[in-house]
């Protein structure tokens, strides 16, 4: 019924709006229903073209169908309160099922239409924009740097989080695409982003958005250069590498001397002492100290709760009254997401996402040598932003709420589409598509 390109066109346009809109507004405050209303336009779009996806239903990695699995029945095996935990679950982990399958479907969907996946990309730096905009008006006003400001948003995070998507998405462009203007606009997207956690004063966000261009762009280098020039990528590399860092954090160090220099020692003191009986009982610590003490505490937690508690958000601070009702140092979570996910879901659960995020960066990487460009470029995003997604779960609580779905909808939207590029190659390996194999466009980026 919907074959027609004259109601399935107006569709695929729809779609690629809702995903946009998404994208704009996944960080942005105070914006649910309208993340909710884009997720659901997306949803009955996909429903409506099934016939044209259902297929590549199974071609998910296996481990993503072992965490839906989990999820599914975690409720009613592991869970001390079945009524809370279904709640809990409704409002976050059922979505890690519905957003993977909608991901997959949609890129499976929108793989064929030209720049849908930069298009993509560019949606997440929305927030970014909104903020560095406000910023130029703040220093318009008090002639002055106004470092930390974070515009329309509750928390500095939220830039770092955008920003390693768009980055990710767009950073092989760099590289990959033959068109000036689009590198141009790839450049224009990593310059913003850098700014943009300069100026929120986000520490851990400046230092994995430089981690996710330092990466995006050494791969893709190093994936398109013919194998006898590789080495040359690593002798030359590594020094612009390490200049680019030094420059920057030189930079980030000069806006805010006394917070950098006593980095240090305050991180030593969060290792020393009993950690569980310090942040229940005292004394209060707070910054940079506090980190490495709680995720301590964390870790001692966890150990008590191998099956977890009923997934909540909170299962940390949860798991710590239960032993000091009172603490000291309370905190609803342990600025750790794979400490806060074992002890909200149990050993298994983190075990399982851990291997779900792994699991796409292992498709990327079995990828990266394709003699299509255009599966090259893919696959460098694929393999980035989940590794990027792996490494940043260590230092926050990453892995709830809005963050947690940009995940598990972005990596498998990157997978339909490198499934997609990959079987244009195969058609023009089999000669049904006339058309040399480096010098096709990339309809995809």
């Amino acid at each position: 019924m919907f074959s027609s390109s004259n109601v399935r066109i107006p569709l695929l346009r729809l779609l690629s709006l809702a995903l946009c809109v998404l994208a704009a507004v996944w960080c942005m405050p105070g914006v649910i229903a309208l993340r909710t209303t884009a997720v659901v336009v997306a949803l009955l779009v996909v429903i409506l073209l099934f016939p044209e996806w259902k297929q590549t239903l199974s071609r998910l990695p296996k481990p993503v169908y072992a965490w839906m699995l989990f999820i599914a029945v975690y409720p009613f095996i592991f869970s001390e309160n079945l009524a809370l935990c279904l709640k809990v679950f409704r409002n976050q982990w059922y979505w890690t099922i519905i957003l993977p399958m909608l991901g997959l479907a949609a890129g499976t969907l929108l793989s064929n239409r030209k720049n849908q996946l930069a298009l993509f990309g560019v949606a997440f730096v929305f927030p970014i924009l909104t903020q560095v905009f406000l910023g130029l008006k703040e220093i318009m006003r008090t002639h002055a740097f106004p470092y930390g400001f974070w515009g329309l948003h509750h928390h500095h995070d939220y830039f770092g989080y955008t920003a390693i998507h768009a980055i990710s998405i767009l950073g092989p462009l760099l590289i990959f695409s033959p068109r000036k203007s689009t590198r141009t606009a790839a450049v224009l997207v990593i310059c913003l982003s850098v700014f943009s956690t300069i100026l929120a004063a986000s520490r851990a966000g400046l230092s994995f958005v430089l981690l996710t261009t330092l990466a995006t762009v050494f791969v893709s280098l190093w994936v398109k250069t013919s194998p006898r020039l590789r080495h040359r990528i690593l002798v030359m590399g590594l020094p612009v590498m390490m200049l680019f860092l030094t420059g920057v954090g030189t930079l980030a160090y000069r806006n805010d001397k006394t917070r950098w220099a006593r980095l240090q020692t305050r991180l030593a003191e969060g290792f020393q002492g009993d950690a569980l009986k310090i942040v229940g009982e005292g004394p209060l610590v707070d910054g940079d100290t506090a980190r490495p003490l709680i995720a301590r505490a964390a870790w001692t937690l966890a150990k008590y709760h191998p099956w977890g508690l009923d997934g909540t958000r909170q299962a940390y601070q949860t798991a710590m009254k239960r032993i000091y009702p009172q603490p000291v140092n309370n905190l609803d979570h342990s600025h750790n997401g794979w400490l806060d996910t074992c002890i909200a879901l149990g050993y298994l659960g983190g075990a399982l996402y851990f291997i779900f995020l792994l699991s796409f960066a292992f498709e990327g990487f079995s990828r990266l040598l394709s003699s299509a460009l255009e599966v090259r470029a893919t696959a460098v995003s694929l393999v980035v932003l989940a590794a990027i997604w792996v490494l940043r779960g260590c230092f926050d609580s990453t892995f709830r709420d809005h963050m947690l779905q940009m995940q598990v909808f972005t990596l498998p939207f990157l997978y339909a589409f490198l499934l997609s590029s990959e079987t244009r190659q195969e058609e023009v390996m089999l000669g049904s598509v006339s058309m040399p194999r480096d010098s096709a466009p990339l309809p995809a980026i």
